[in-house]
């Protein structure tokens, strides 16, 4: 059990340090963020057994035991099936989240085990 955590741990921080600093799309960035929040935080829950949520809202996100995240000025988060998602796997259910800005548009599924970011639209 503990290899098994710290394997977790190492992959988790692995991801978040590839969310450093980059130039590019901020709402990819940002979905990109989201989605390895959202996958870090089911894999703890899955380790532990502990119960883990998402807390969402247009402008930003939380999960269970962690510091909110203020997503920045124009980019909005919107599709969530309610405010709070668990990511358990007893009850982790699959949802969709969307982050905006002007006309581009990323999609962040968590399918109730994995999360991940692909490029959902483009509204001319």
């Amino acid at each position: 059990m503990l290899i098994v955590l710290a394997v977790i741990a190492i992959a988790t921080g692995a991801t978040l340090l590839s969310l450093g600093p980059r130039r590019g799309d901020p709402v990819e960035v940002e979905a990109r963020r989201l989605a390895a929040t959202i996958g870090a935080a089911a894999d703890r829950s899955i380790a532990t057994g502990a119960e883990t949520a998402i807390v969402v809202d247009p402008r930003g996100y939380a999960i269970t035991g962690a510091a909110r995240h203020e997503l920045p000025s124009g980019i909005a988060l919107r599709g969530a099936a309610g405010p709070v998602l668990p990511l358990t796997l007893a009850g982790g259910h699959p949802f969709d989240l969307i982050v905006t800005q002007g006309t581009t548009a990323w999609r962040v599924s968590f399918d109730g085990v994995r999360a991940g970011a692909t490029v959902a639209e483009s509204r001319a």
